[in-house]
This record gives C-alpha cells, structure tokens and sequence, in this order.
C-alpha cells in the first residue's frame, strides 16, 4: 500500500485516475492505495487492481534517491573542505 503511494507520488509514468474527474489536474486525481484497493479522494471510485512491477520501481526509485541524497551530502562536505584548505 506505502510503495504504491509512492509510486503514484513518483510521477514516472502517468498515475492511476479517477475517470469522473476529466477536468482535474492529475495530481487532483490521482487514486490513492488503500488496504481495499485504489480509491478516489473525491467520489466512490475504486480500481481493484495494480501492476506488480509498481512496487519494486517504487523501491528502488526510494533507494536511487537515498544515494543522490547521500551523494550530493558527500559533495557539500568535500567543497566545504577544500574552501576550508583555500
């Protein structure tokens, strides 16, 4: 259910909708997982259904974001070293 959320927070492919809600921007309509399937924050829409691969690209798209985290931190420090060494 979290992975899926965020999956749909990801914005990668195009987010599962609520077809009664053309007019909304996506994120207005973008379904939420719930433990009894997609929902709608808007009506009673459901959707029943997801793909299995959701979860892992939701995982490892978390992990590759950690990295970058932790890759850009590494940066910060190593400039502040070296203005420091200057």
């Amino acid at each position: 259910m979290d992975a899926l959320n965020r999956f749909q927070a990801l914005r990668l492919f195009h987010p599962f909708t609520c077809p009664n809600h053309p007019g909304k921007r996506d994120n207005d309509r973008a379904l939420i997982a719930t433990r009894d399937g997609w929902r709608c924050r808007h009506c009673t829409y459901t959707q029943d259904w997801a793909h299995s691969w959701m979860v892992t690209v939701a995982d490892e798209a978390e992990r590759l974001e950690s990295m970058v985290r932790i890759g850009n931190l590494r940066a910060r420090r190593k400039n502040e070293q070296e203005n420091d060494n200057d």
